[in-house]
């Protein structure tokens, strides 16, 4: 700026001229003061900026420190806790930042972040973040429970800000516009499962394209099935709040699903996208493999609307439909995931599959089939030799109600080798949050049992924590079989799974139909029940028996056999396991048996064998070329009570089968969460041990149901007997009509010959009896004289073939060397004893060898006494003599105690025998896999003097 100046000359005070102002020319600026301004403006802008440098980072510094950050954990209800923070003009560098929950797990933990921003706002009193860069975070949520650290953020973030909403207000805070993830580690936990994923890579905008990348991502759900990827890219384009307002489109890359064991999916590629009609919806193609096989070998087409109208938000109206394909191909493609499993020669067998999926109203319809052919399979838990070449059709649909929590199978078809079985049912599950308490986990005092872990003792697996048994309130199933000729049944079955009854010749129709419900929310309640008649479990043990029950007085009561007392009547809806229906087996007959197993064999004298080692076999006749061997009507009627009373105690009248104690049975396991307490009839044991060997498979077990059947109906050569039973009347009834009439012949005779004489003839008092009335001898042993002759030749050859204790096979033998006695003069207590020591009669002739029980063992053998006096199979006075008495062994045959214990030692710790005909198999491309071999085998010691002549070395087979 130039000034101009007038200036005058005036006269000074002493007369002299003084310059006043006047008009005249203006003075010009003097030479360079141009150069001199612009320095000065020069210097004045450098220290502005200076200052700016200074001030900028230290209001940055100020905002985020007083603004910033409080009002972030203020308004998300969360800790901020930050290590170190540097502020550039334009961002915000943060390390160490921690996102802290309270009581909670860390939601957030980032080493590094950048927050920035643009300056200018800053003198506004404003900050606006335009990007949010975290580097290497690592993000922990939980939901749910009491370890929640997200829930509440989670609400916080959905809610709209307040202040945006007030008229006149000015948000100080905003942004920010842009969301960047680098190498970021994810954990989610909630009650539905847990997500994590190893690297998240995203760049997601409040407004415009969007991308999330997950590297090496898995999932697993509550209920057990899992999934994971390798890469998986989630695309969108935001319109305001970062997420999508509709569908994003899905891109996957190796991925892996595992809905349940043994069946992965894997290799899976394919997208998710909206549909371009309909933008409501999302299309799927994807497609895979199995076990990891890098090849395709199934594709799945369909379509998913999440809620009706595109949202992600609620999943309440979702609506899906998928249709799974798995064309044909060899099991051979599934190697890595066969190696532990009992298939076999993968090469020769094919599968393909079909499955379509519809969702609406959250439920799940499913309709599907599946079939295999050439299938081979080995597991000695199923046969003792390979079973090859199997081939089936299974076709099910059903539905799955979320909401209801209930699962309804409609209808599933096994079909194999003109043979069909149908299943259908349905299953509710426990309200969610709610669990039954098991038995396992109830406090009270339960029944205790032997120290076999019969009583309270449960597997470490089903002792604690929530099971299988907890999901479920009840289960209801229905197995039928549509008629078929008995012969095309038996004839659909492999050789190696019933070989011992391939040959039979079978007519008639076999059908049957069974159902079964299961009230876990009232099984789990109860403690765990014994089997109410039996009295040990089938096998194991421990020569530990259970105190006897406390006494209660009985409810009411219906008469037992001939008017003796029974137990107490229970209506069978009350038993959380309910078990009806029919087996139709009696529809078959046997046109003919194979020589071996022919019903006449065993009713004349014959010749059996006990495996005692590999090379050393025990072998005694049963009948009376053997001095030892003892006819029914030289057993002791106490011993039949009693052993009937612990094993069998419905043998008088069943056919063979227990089906009120397979239903006990079923109710114990389910009450362990294990399978282990079997239904063995006395009938269905003697076919064990006579006709079969002891292997635990299912094909076993399934050729002794069979044999069973067939001596129930034709160990006799009666002929008359034979014609009533093809013409459907059972043996026993058979019998009891012809001891009817003939006893009704013998009265008619009687009295005409008492009317002849003028002689009265009266009324017999031990024929009937009333609830609570003393048990007459009549009444506790005559059914076992009018006992039909088939029941009694099984009892005969059970009685002589069982085993008794070491090297003590057969009753004769056993109580002369026990008591010093033959088998008709036991008494109940002595007859007790042998019930005591089933099924395990080795490990339990420790208390022979101590010279007597000792008195927990007594205390079992009086509540089998007890048992048998309440069931009508003991007078009073017998009862009470029983329970006064205590046992005495006779010692002339004892081992010295240490020998004897030596000798159970060595045959309790011996591994079982193999299995004659169980060899290393092979055959195709893939070798049969030959069991885990047993430990070296204990070599035993020479046979007792009682045995020496019995035993004899095995012959090799060639």
């Amino acid at each position: 700026m130039i000034e101009w100046e007038l200036v005058t000359r005036s006269l000074s005070p002493l007369g002299g001229r003084k310059d006043l102002p006047s008009r005249r020319t203006p003075r010009l600026p003097e030479p360079g003061w141009l150069r001199r301004f612009w320095g000065r403006a020069l210097a004045g802008l450098v220290l502005l900026v200076l200052a700016a440098v200074v001030l900028v980072p230290l209001a940055g510094a100020y905002v985020v420190e007083r603004m910033i950050i409080p009002r972030l954990a203020a308004r998300y209800g969360v800790e901020l806790r930050l290590a170190e923070a540097r502020i550039r003009p334009t961002r915000v560098l943060l390390r160490g930042l921690i996102v802290r929950v309270p009581g909670r797990a860390d939601p957030l933990t980032c080493p590094r972040a950048e927050v920035h921003f643009r300056p200018l706002s800053l003198l506004r009193g404003q900050v606006e973040v335009t990007e949010v860069v975290i580097d290497r975070p690592l993000i922990q949520l939980v939901r749910g429970g009491d370890e929640d650290n997200v829930s509440d953020l989670l609400n916080r973030l959905r809610a709209p800000s307040t202040a945006q909403n007030e008229p006149g207000s000015r948000r100080r805070l905003s942004g920010p516009q842009t969301l960047v993830l680098q190498s970021a580690e994810v954990d989610v936990h909630d009650e539905l499962g847990s997500v994590h994923i190893g690297g998240v890579d995203a760049r997601i905008a409040r407004s415009g394209a969007s991308q999330v990348t997950l590297h090496d991502s898995g999932a697993e759900v509550a209920g057990g099935a899992s999934a994971r990827a390798t890469r998986v890219i989630v695309r969108w384009t935001s319109t305001g709040r970062f997420i999508p307002p509709g569908l994003p489109e899905i891109e996957v890359f190796g991925a892996a699903i595992v809905p349940w064991r043994r069946l992965a999916m894997t290799g899976i590629s394919g997208t998710i996208r909206p549909d371009a009609a309909e933008p409501t919806r999302a299309v799927i193609a994807l497609s895979g493999g199995y076990g990891g096989v890098d090849r395709e070998l199934w594709q799945a087409r369909g379509w998913v609307r999440p809620d009706g109208n595109g949202s992600l938000r609620s999943q309440r109206g979702a609506e899906a439909e998928l249709s799974l394909l798995a064309q044909r191909f060899r099991l051979s493609s599934l190697e890595p995931i066969l190696k532990d499993t009992p298939i076999i020669d993968a090469d020769q067998t094919e599968v393909d599959a079909s499955l379509e999926l519809k969702f609406a109203q959250r439920a799940l319809d499913f309709n599907g089939s599946f079939h295999m052919a050439g299938l081979s399979i080995y597991t000695p838990r199923l046969v003792a030799e390979p079973v090859r070449d199997l081939g089936f059709d299974v076709s099910a649909r059903g539905r799955i109600d979320l909401k209801a929590r209930r699962f309804r199978l409609e209808k599933a078809s096994v079909s194999w080798n003109g043979a069909t079985a149908e299943l259908d049912g349905e299953a509710e599950a426990q309200p969610a949050g709610r669990e039954p308490v098991s038995a396992a986990q109830a406090p009270a005092a339960l029944p205790a049992g032997p120290a076999t872990g019969t009583g309270t003792a449960t597997p470490p697996a089903a002792a604690t924590g929530r099971g299988w048994r907890e999901r479920w309130r009840t289960v209801n199933l229905h197995l039928s079989v549509p008629p078929i000729a008995c012969q095309a049944l038996l004839d659909s079955l492999p050789d190696a799974i019933v070989p011992r009854i391939r040959d039979f010749k079978l007519g008639g129709t076999f059908t049957t139909d069974v159902r079964l419900f299961v009230d876990f929310a009232k099984l789990m309640k109860l403690p765990p029940a014994r089997d109410p008649n039996t009295l040990e479990e089938e096998e194991g043990g421990d020569a530990s028996p259970p105190p006897p029950p406390a006494v209660t007085k009985p409810k009411a009561v219906r008469n037992g056999a001939n008017g003796a007392p029974g137990v107490a009547a229970k209506d069978p809806k009350d038993d959380p396991v309910q078990l009806s229906g029919k087996v139709g087996i009696d529809g078959c007959k046997v046109l003919e048996a194979p020589k071996e197993m022919l019903a006449s064999r065993l009713l004349a004298p014959f010749e059996h064998s006990v495996l005692i080692e590999a090379d050393r076999e025990l072998r005694f006749v049963i009948g009376d070329e053997n001095p030892d061997f003892v006819t029914y009507d030289q057993i002791s009627p106490h011993l039949i009570n009693s052993i009937m009373t612990t094993e069998d105690n419905g043998f008088l009248r069943h056919r063979g089968f227990i089906l009120p104690e397979f239903r006990s049975a079923l109710q114990s396991n389910l009450e362990r969460g294990y399978f282990r307490l079997g239904a063995s009839s006395i009938t269905m044991q003697m076919v064990k041990n006579v006709l079969l060997s002891r292997e635990k498979t299912l094909s076993r077990k399934l050729q002794e149901l069979f044999l069973t059947w067939y001596l129930e109906n034709y160990l006799t050569d009666d002929a008359e007997m034979l014609k009533a039973i093809i013409k459907g009347m059972s043996p026993s009834q058979f019998w009891l009509t012809k001891l009817q009439k003939n006893a009704a012949a013998a009265k008619e005779a009687a009295a005409a010959a008492a009317v002849a004489a003028g002689q009265l003839i009266a009324s017999d008092p031990a024929t009937g009896g009333t609830p609570g009335a003393p048990v007459t001898a009549a009444q506790a042993y005559s059914p076992l004289r009018d006992i039909n002759p088939i029941k009694r030749r099984i009892l005969e050859i059970y009685f002589n073939a069982i085993e008794f204790g070491p090297y003590l096979y057969g009753i004769g033998k056993a109580a002369r060397h026990y008591f010093g006695k033959p088998a008709k003069d036991l008494t109940p207590r002595e007859a007790a004893w042998f019930s005591s020591i089933l099924p395990n009669p080795k490990r339990r002739y420790i208390h022979f060898c101590k010279g007597a029980p000792d008195e927990k063992w007594e205390k079992y053998i009086d509540r089998i006494v007890r048992r048998n006096h309440e069931r009508g199979r003991l007078t009073d006075e017998e009862f009470a003599v029983a329970m006064q008495d205590r046992l005495i062994f006779d010692r002339a045959e004892a081992l010295p105690e240490k020998d004897c214990v030596a000798l159970i030692t060595r045959l309790t710790e011996q591994a079982p025998p193999a299995i004659p005909g169980l060899t290393m198999a092979t055959g195709g491309s893939t070798p049969v896999p030959a069991p885990l071999p047993p430990p070296p085998p204990m070599r035993l010691p020479p046979p007792p003097p009682w045995a020496e002549d019995e035993v004899h070395t095995r012959k090799k087979t060639p």
